[in-house]
């Protein structure tokens, strides 16, 4: 082994000063030491054939210098964070710290195999603490949200514009309107009545006008508010193209843009607010983001949203992207939209339906009435609407025939029970009992027994010359029926046709009603013949009654029969052997026909006791119903005429949008046809005025627009009713009424006696502004006395069923307020399922429904959206006791970094001032 003696130079490059120390440093030392002698010297282990340990001191100082480095750096990022801890959108970062290359380096014990010696540490990037996954959930419940609470606040305040409930709420309003009819009514000729009537008719109409135009102003002022939005929204992509660039310049140059990153996922989350977004990383580091269903952002190009005004709209915007129209799913513009286009125009068409119907009802009740003097007033209760804008292209919201059908001749009236056989003579019904009949003068009956067939009953009761009606039997569809047929042009409802037992009618499946008499029976003149013992006079129904207690119950029935028959022009009597055993058991007393057989209409002028004493009292008759007379009697069918025979056996159809209405002339009144209609809802809402005239509405599914339906039926229906100009003779041959291809001249040439209720059709406001018309007539408003208040008496002078007049009744009959006051329980709103009461009550309860179900689901997804912002700031969030703890540890890292320097620096100076200094 030798030892040799380095140079200076040969020094300093085997232990890499130049490295370690700065130019400067390495000058001074070359030139001091330059030419002379080593005053140090290492002696150097050396084997020959083998290159000792490349070992350098000053490597530690590297790795000392490098740790001082890294943790100055990271403590800048510490620093950096807490400044930002309330930073809104900033993500707290993270240096990466990694150790640098090491270096392979020989030992004396192993020369062959280098060690890797560490040479320190560096920090490889800042790291942005971001969770993706949680960013997307954040801003789809945040899309959300933004719909969710716009829409509610904006329902909150629907509510509070109803003001349900309280004193100027409709509800209210309505209610005080029906109540003031009331008053009306109890006292027809009060004038101080009637204009509280139409005080609170003005209230109300003034309300709903001002409720519905505060709706409208809603909707304009939300239309108003989408522009805004559109600026704001545009602002910020503007923004986020800009921040594009500035990401994909830094990334180019290899650093990394954390604090651009967390304002554009800043402006991304604002943006989720207002509309459902998405986006596509690029491969530059910008995105590609898309609004709706359009793209609006590629890289730093922006496609900018704008509005544009609906076509023929009343400054309806629409959002668009260049020339694609934007649809938004979600997000505050979703609900300026839904509010603005559906929700709002919902309850302005709820009140445009409330208005049309409550007007035209009760027109056309007003308008058939009299006022107290007995004068027809022939004016509207609420001013009449009209189409003022689309005067030749109207809506046609109403069609009212012009016959009114009431009070014509009965002359059929036809059993619902079907028989199969077609000869009557074959049927045994096993019927007992007695069928009578009473014509206002004289009485006639027929007595049946069980074994009588149909035919016997038919022959009995038509063997009676002086009956009003014979019994017919004939074919209906594939079945046969029993039916009463008026003799000679008489009229089934002049003559009572009595059901004595309660069986015989119902049986044979007539309709019948109760009628109200006196009934006088053997029981109550046993105890009046206990009571007395001489006979005794009494002055009743305008004639006297001698009643001999001693006389037998047959024969004090039958002299009460006779006296009144004969004396009395207030009532007939008719006595009834009802257990055959042939003496009279009961009898009953019934006002003549002058008095309408009405109880109510005849005076008896009891004195003396008569009731009392006789135990005479009110009873329940049975009798066939005659109020309501089929279409068979409307529509003067003759059962010997080959085309009605086929009608009467066969029926008619009503087609209406598709829905087929099947009418049996010999079962259905009018009434059941407009029934039969409202049940099918076919865009259809039926009615009939008090007297008896038909109404078609159109239903708001159609827009209240009879013009786009199809309507069909017979010619000879549609004549009838008084919708089409009538022809000779009755034609069944299908005619269509309404086809939804016409235009609104063929439409009225097509209809042309119906009278019309025209609209504006208001296409560029979704059909909307029907409210604006709704107020009380002027002439109600100034002479509040005209008032009508008598429906009167439809009169029909030739038994046609067309009322050729209607004559008043006198001022205190208040018919006309009973009809307005019971349309308020009629269901023809909604396609027929609700009155005006319960539409009202629904608006206010969907209302209610829908904030509640509004504020519910925002109260959930607030609680999400909570859960996931909390976890989203737990991750990315600056918590100052972390970074504290990380500043420590930084810091102590730092000091023990420069605690090395400090005792490498002592070893050098070890080594070039101490070493090799021995004998010097």
């Amino acid at each position: 082994m030798r030892s040799r003696t380095l140079g200076v130079r040969e020094f300093l490059h085997r232990f890499h000063v130049e490295t370690l120390i700065g130019k400067d440093e390495r000058e001074h030392i070359h030139e001091n030491w330059k030419g002379k002698e080593p005053v140090f010297f290492l002696h150097i282990p050396r084997w020959e054939g083998v290159n000792l340990a490349d070992l350098s001191i000053f490597g530690a100082l590297n790795t000392g210098v490098l740790g001082i480095y890294t943790h100055k750096l990271a403590m800048s990022v510490v620093a950096h964070n807490i400044a930002n801890a309330n930073t809104e959108g900033f993500s707290r970062q993270r240096p990466v710290i990694v150790p640098t290359s090491p270096v392979p380096i020989s030992t004396l014990t192993q020369p062959s195999i280098p060690l890797q010696i560490g040479t320190g540490s560096m920090v490889k990037r800042i790291e942005r603490i971001r969770n993706r996954f949680l960013d997307i959930q954040f801003r789809q419940l945040n899309s959300r949200d933004g719909y969710l609470d716009r829409l509610f606040h904006n329902l909150h305040f629907i509510e509070q514009l109803f003001n349900e409930p309280g004193e100027n709420g409709i509800r209210y309003l309505y209610d005080s309107l029906w109540a003031s009819l009331e008053e009306v009514m109890n006292d027809p000729l009060n004038v101080a009545a009637k204009r509280e009537v139409v005080a609170r008719a003005v209230q109300l109409t003034d309300n709903v006008v001002d409720l519905y135009d505060r709706l409208q102003q809603l909707r304009m002022d939300l239309n108003g508010e989408l522009e805004k939005k559109i600026e704001r929204i545009n602002t910020i992509l503007e923004r986020l193209a800009d921040i594009n660039m500035k990401i994909r310049t830094t990334l180019v140059i290899r650093s990394q843009p954390n604090d651009l990153l967390d304002e554009r996922d800043r402006l991304l989350d604002e943006l989720s607010n207002y509309a459902n977004v998405s986006f596509r990383d690029r491969d530059d580091g910008q995105i590609d983001l898309r609004i709706g269903d359009q793209v609006v952002l590629f890289g730093s190009v922006v496609n900018k949203l704008r509005v544009e005004e609906r076509p023929n709209s009343k400054g309806i915007y629409d959002i668009f992207v260049g020339s694609s129209k934007v649809n938004i799913g979600d997000g505050e513009l979703r609900a300026i939209l839904d509010l603005r286009d559906e929700v709002i125009p919902k309850y302005m068409k709820d009140l445009d339906e409330f208005v049309l119907f409550l007007t035209d009802k009760w027109n056309l009740i007003h308008g058939e009435a009299y006022d107290a003097s007995g004068t027809t007033t022939r004016i509207p209760f609420f001013q009449e609407m009209n189409a003022m804008v689309d005067v030749d292209d109207p809506r046609v919201f109403r069609i009212l025939g012009t016959n009114m059908l009431e009070n014509g001749r009965m002359i059929y009236s036809t059993g619902r029970t079907d028989y199969t056989d077609s000869n009557p003579a074959n049927v045994h019904p096993a019927l007992n009992g007695i069928l009578s009949y009473f014509d206002g003068s004289n009485f006639g009956e027929t007595d049946i027994v069980s074994s009588d067939s149909l035919q016997d009953i038919m022959n009995k009761f038509n063997s009676d010359p002086s009956s009003p009606a014979t019994l017919e039997y004939a074919q209906y569809g594939s079945n046969y029926r029993i039916y009463f047929k008026a003799k000679n042009g008489e009229d089934l409802k002049d003559t009572l046709l009595i059901d004595v037992s309660n069986s015989v009618l119902k049986d044979l499946g007539f309709r019948t009603k109760t009628l109200k008499v006196w009934k006088m029976d053997e029981e109550s003149l046993e105890k009046f013949k206990s009571n007395f013992d001489q006979s005794k006079t009494y002055h009743i129904f305008g004639t006297n009654l001698i009643i001999d207690p001693n006389a037998s119950v047959h024969d004090i029935l039958q002299s009460v029969q006779n006296d009144l028959n004969s004396s009395s022009s207030l009532v007939g009597a008719r006595a009834f052997d009802m257990d055959g055993d042939g003496d009279y058991d009961v009898l009953y007393i019934i006002p003549r026909d002058d008095y309408d057989y009405d109880i109510m209409k005849v005076d008896p002028q009891d004195q003396d006791g008569f009731f009392v004493d006789t135990g005479t009292e009110i009873a329940d008759m049975t009798v066939l119903d005659t109020e309501n007379p089929t279409l068979d009697n409307v529509m003067g069918l003759d059962d010997t005429d080959p085309n009605d025979q086929t009608i009467l056996q066969n029926g008619f159809d009503i087609t209406i949008n598709a829905t087929t209405i099947h009418v049996d002339p010999v079962k259905d009144t009018l009434r059941n046809v407009v029934n039969r209609i409202n049940d099918l809802k076919p865009g259809i809402t039926a009615d009939l005025t008090p007297h008896n005239a038909l109404v078609f509405r159109a239903s708001r599914d159609y827009n209240f627009d009879i013009r786009i339906m199809n309507i069909d039926g017979p010619r000879e229906f549609w004549e009838k009713v008084g919708f089409i100009s009538e022809t000779a003779g009755h034609d069944w041959t299908n005619y269509t009424l309404v086809d939804r291809s016409w235009d609104f001249s063929t439409f009225k040439s097509n209809v042309d006696r119906a009278l019309r209720l025209e609209i504006d059709k208001n296409e560029a406001d979704y059909g909307l502004g029907i409210t604006y018309q709704f107020e009380v007539s002027n002439t109600l408003r100034i002479r509040p006395e005209t008032l009508a208040v008598d429906l009167g008496e439809a009169v029909d002078t030739d038994g046609d069923w067309v009322v050729d007049r209607i004559d008043p009744l006198g001022s205190t009959n208040t018919d006309a307020m009973k009809e307005l006051s019971d349309s308020r329980f009629e269901e023809i709103l909604s396609n027929g399922r609700e009155s005006f009461t319960t539409f009202l009550g629904s608006i206010v309860a969907e209302l209610g429904v829908e904030g509640e179900t509004t504020r519910k689901l925002k109260e959930n997804n607030s609680i999400m959206k909570m859960h996931i912002d909390n976890e989203r700031e737990r991750i990315k969030g600056v918590s100052l006791d972390e970074e504290m703890t990380n500043m420590i540890k930084f810091q102590q890292a730092f000091n023990a970094s420069a605690r090395i320097i400090t005792a490498v620096d002592e070893m050098i100076s070890r080594i070039i001032d101490r070493l090799g200094v021995v004998g010097r």
